[in-house]
């Protein structure tokens, strides 16, 4: 989640937690953990958050923060496991449910609770693209069947109607139906969009998705074979996918 998102949407609820008590401390603390955020220091950020904890112990604010500094520091089940605290503690915020749902994301266990929570902060910010993004995504790996109706709020977003990410999971999803031609047509889009050769890595995503979806074996061989030509030693954790992959296939012959 961009931090941005995260702090206008929570700056304004400082007020709620020092309101009432006429403790101007608070506030200033809170703004404190926000600037070591923006600046990359998130255990500074932490440490500031979680004093406010203890005070304000339903206080959503410090727990995000609190949550954010867990995944930067790849501890990604403590920060799941507060953003749901973050969230029980305030059903009706936007940035806690939507934390909640990208970090439950992030792990595939989780994919199931991920698009439940991220449906329900869908309905409370109706049409946010980085919430139909991880809807969609999540949807077509999961073949969820609501998935066409997100890709279609999506396509009708002004912030995202031309993106090559947008036309990648339309392939994806028809490549999914079994709708070969429509899917390259999608795909070729996308190329088109994120500049073909210039951004190679998605050459490797579209090899990966007709391989998911039982394309003619020659032709996902070719497409994994081109995207090794292209990539060079570039992104070594995508050359090696790539060529095990490829070697597999050989292999099936």
């Amino acid at each position: 989640m961009k931090l941005i998102r995260l702090f206008s949407a929570i700056l304004p609820a400082m007020i709620m937690i020092s309101g009432c008590q006429d403790n101007s401390n608070t506030d200033e603390k809170l703004n404190q953990a926000f600037n070591h955020a923006r600046s990359g220091d998130w255990k500074s950020a932490a440490k500031i958050a979680a004093e406010i904890s203890e005070k304000y112990p339903q206080a959503v604010q410090p727990m995000l923060i609190q949550a954010l500094a867990f995944e930067k520091n790849g501890e990604l089940d403590k920060a799941i496991d507060l953003a749901r605290h973050a969230a029980d503690a305030a059903p009706k915020d936007f940035t806690a449910q939507y934390t909640y749902g990208r970090l439950c994301s992030l792990t595939p266990r989780r994919q199931a609770e991920a698009f439940s929570v991220l449906e329900n902060a869908l309905k409370l910010k109706p049409e946010d693209a980085d919430t139909l993004v991880l809807l969609c995504s999540i949807g077509i790996n999961r073949n969820e069947p609501s998935t066409d109706q997100y890709l279609n709020l999506l396509t009708h977003n002004q912030a995202f109607s031309r993106s090559a990410e947008l036309y990648f999971m339309l392939g994806a999803r028809q490549a999914q139906k079994g709708n070969r031609d429509a899917s390259k047509r999608f795909m070729m889009d996308a190329l088109n969009k994120c500049g073909g050769s210039r951004n190679p890595d998605f050459y490797y995503h579209i090899a990966k998705c007709f391989d998911r979806n039982r394309f003619p074996l020659n032709e996902v061989k070719n497409r994994y074979a081109f995207y090794l030509r292209i990539r060079g030693k570039k992104n070594p954790e995508y050359v090696a996918a790539a060529g095990k992959r490829l070697l597999q296939l050989k292999s099936s012959r």
